[in-house]
């Protein structure tokens, strides 16, 4: 490209019918998470034909155009089969100068939806005659995003990343009078082995629904500590799946505390099994079905206790025979509430890291087969090499050690520390599991809020503010709100599901359903990037400075497959008139660039729920195009594996053959019902 946007020779054309160049910043990019913002100034006249833009990304972008939000995709796909969005800019441009800007959100790391595949972003406006008026090369601006974090906790093993966003870092970024001089020319990027398609399927679309209801206000207070340990660098440092882990390990700390005082370690995501402080030995805790929050009394001495959580921590991890431990995401969640300073070091008082992992050992022969025969496929990740003395011998002596053993081997070549990369002490979930209820807050109007939305007074020193809000039935989109507040208050959004009727909250354990925002001085307006699927909303305000915060509105942006409604049903029973308005919302929250199981913890493409949703949808829209785009998503998974996968596209190698012979059936189905005998070959 030359500095107008016209192709040069040396423009390398991606794979596949797609001859538009890939960019990337030339910035260096570490984080597995990296979001980087794209900027393309450009002069237009009045056109004479209308303008449309061509888009994708790897993995996910976000498109502004003059500072108007446009769209989001692309839609998931296998890597060798991506797709490209259309959209039509005609009333975003204007005649002079127009801003195009995207951020784009790559990750390393693969999940139930995408395939690590190298990172870039490719875009191409032209006339609907064809002429190319621009398309993405040098002449591009890029700049990493200074609003959103990369180093975040991971949402769960089928999603990506917490999201987190810094508003005091907005500079005005998407507007067209922007001064971008200090943004570096980005560079080309490898197209990989990519074939680019047109989309086949509708952008999501949706209405934008406020929250009906506050249900709760309450103080509390925060925990003293929160991790959130990546473990899977330490074992594995290569593998970017999300396949089975099977690793044997320890995860160590010291503790100092100034008196004898009892604290409580709670662990979130099902992390239950037995530990060590000091000399005793805390069983595994017995978690209730409907809830894993809960905190564990552990007593400290005066002094330095040693911390001892065999790694995976399952109920018989500290028998004398050490379990071999499957897990899909090898991190450790761990909240500690105090009502004393602590200090903590996996040295002791000679200092260092906080935490260190000790391992991993190997598995015998025979624990190594028990494992395989636990998953669907024999693509295991295990470690790929051991530390000098991580022997099993050395594992079994770990698992009953003192605390004097445990000093002897702290320069041990098995002992490894943690660093600022492998260990996080934000973890919007882990948070909210360690707050404290101290106080109960009334409100006579409790539900509709005032013309101004609620106002957040400011709690005592040292607490927080959270309020439970309704919005009335189950829904999936972008969270969005309204505030007037003092710079450096954080706003913490968690969202769940449902409330038992006894009132015990089901709180999507397991996930982090969460996201943070940290306000800038003033009023301000905040819509999420990633999407998320809940009825109930905990907004939590930290940090307040003793001053209160105007939360004046509270949304979510509904994005789903548009849903025509085609479809009716109507008779003399109100139950069964009930059933057909919750199935067909279901069907709508479980909608998206293809089917999902459900709208919150996975929104994974598993192949034969989305077999039954299809059949679902046909009766409620009428509308066969997801289903179609489902049938070939599925059926491109052969590529790879000798059966359909289970769900497509992910980086988890997993086989389930009844799911495969559903896709079959539901190969059957689509051309019974539709008759469409081109779709079908």
């Amino acid at each position: 490209m030359d500095g107008e946007g016209h192709a040069r020779d040396d423009d390398t054309p991606a794979a596949g019918d797609w001859n538009v160049p890939w960019i990337w910043t030339a910035q260096p990019v570490w984080a597995p998470n990296a979001y980087v913002r794209f900027r393309r100034a450009l002069e237009i006249a009045a056109p004479a034909e209308p303008l449309h833009l061509d888009i994708t990304a790897d993995a996910r972008y976000w498109l502004w155009v003059n500072g108007a939000f446009v769209g989001a995709g692309p839609a998931r796909a296998w890597p060798t089969h991506w797709s490209y969005d259309r959209y039509d800019l005609t009333p975003h441009l204007r005649p002079g100068p127009n801003a195009i800007a995207v951020i784009v959100n790559h990750w390393r790391a693969g999940n139930f939806q995408y395939l690590p595949a190298p990172a870039g972003l490719a875009v191409r406006l032209q006339t609907g005659g064809g002429h190319v008026v621009d398309q993405t090369g040098t002449h591009w601006k890029s700049a990493l995003a200074p609003t959103e974090a990369s180093h975040t906790a991971r949402i769960s093993v089928q999603l990506g990343f917490e999201e987190h966003h810094d508003a005091r870092a907005e500079d005005g970024w998407r507007a067209p009078d922007y001064d971008d001089a200090r943004w570096r020319r980005a560079v080309l990027a490898p197209a990989a082995a990519r074939r680019v398609e047109a989309r086949d399927i509708p952008h999501l679309a949706g209405e934008t629904q406020a929250a009906r209801t506050l249900l709760a206000e309450e103080e509390v207070r925060p925990p003293a500590h929160v991790w959130n340990l990546d473990l899977k660098p330490l074992f594995a440092p290569r593998d970017t799946s999300p396949n089975f882990c099977f690793v044997r390990g320890f995860v160590v700390s010291s503790v100092h505390s100034s008196v004898d005082q009892t604290v409580e370690f709670i662990r979130p995501h099902h992390h239950a099994g037995p530990f060590l402080v000091g000399t005793k030995r805390y069983p595994a805790i017995e978690l209730p079905a409907d809830r894993d929050v809960i905190a564990q009394p552990v007593e400290l001495k005066r002094g330095w206790n040693r911390v001892v959580f065999p790694y995976p921590g399952y109920r018989d991890a500290l028998a004398a025979d050490l379990p071999a431990g499957g897990v899909h995401l090898p991190v450790f969640v761990l909240t500690v509430r105090a009502q004393r300073w602590l200090r903590w070091a996996y040295r002791a008082e000679k200092g260092g890291a906080e935490w260190a992992f000790a391992g991993p050992f190997p598995l015998s022969a025979k624990q190594t087969a028990a494992m395989r025969a636990q998953v669907d496929f024999p693509r295991v990740v295990q470690a790929e090499r051991f530390p000098t003395g991580a022997t099993r011998t050395q594992a079994l002596r770990c698992a009953s050690a003192t605390a004097e053993q445990w000093d002897a081997w702290q320069n041990a070549k098995w002992m490894r520390p943690l660093t600022s990369a492998e260990l996080l002490t934000t973890d919007v979930f882990a948070q909210w599991c360690g707050d404290e209820v101290l106080a109960t807050r009334a409100r006579p109007s409790r539900g509709a809020a005032t013309p101004h939305g609620w106002e957040i007074a400011p709690a005592a020193r040292g607490r927080d503010v959270r309020m439970l809000f309704d919005f009335g039935r189950m829904v999936v989109g972008r969270l969005g709100f309204e505030i007037e507040a003092p710079a450096g208050v954080q706003i913490d959004l968690h969202g769940f599901e449902f409330i038992q009727p006894d009132g015990r909250h089901n709180l999507a354990t397991g996930m982090n359903n969460t996201l943070r925002y940290t306000s800038r001085d003033g009023r301000q307006e905040f819509r999420s990037l990633h999407r998320r699927g809940f009825r109930y909303v905990w907004l939590v305000a930290r940090d307040m400075r003793g001053r209160a915060v105007q939360l004046r509105r509270l949304d979510v942006e509904v994005s789903t497959y548009p849903q025509s409604g085609r479809g009716g049903f109507s008779c003399s029973e109100p139950l069964l008139n009930r059933i057909w308005r919750v199935g067909a919302h279901t069907l709508r929250c479980c909608a998206e660039d293809t089917y999902t199981d459900c709208p919150t913890y996975e929104q994974t493409h598993w192949v034969g729920d989305a077999r039954n949703e299809a059949l679902v949808d046909w009766v409620v829209n009428g509308d066969a195009r997801l289903w179609r785009h489902c049938l070939l998503q599925a059926g491109r998974g052969l590529e790879r594996l000798p059966l359909v996968p289970s769900h497509v596209p992910s980086s988890w190698e997993n086989l389930l053959p009844a799911w495969s012979f559903l896709w079959l059936r539901s190969c059957r189905e689509y051309l019974w019902w539709t008759g469409d005998r081109v779709g079908a070959e």
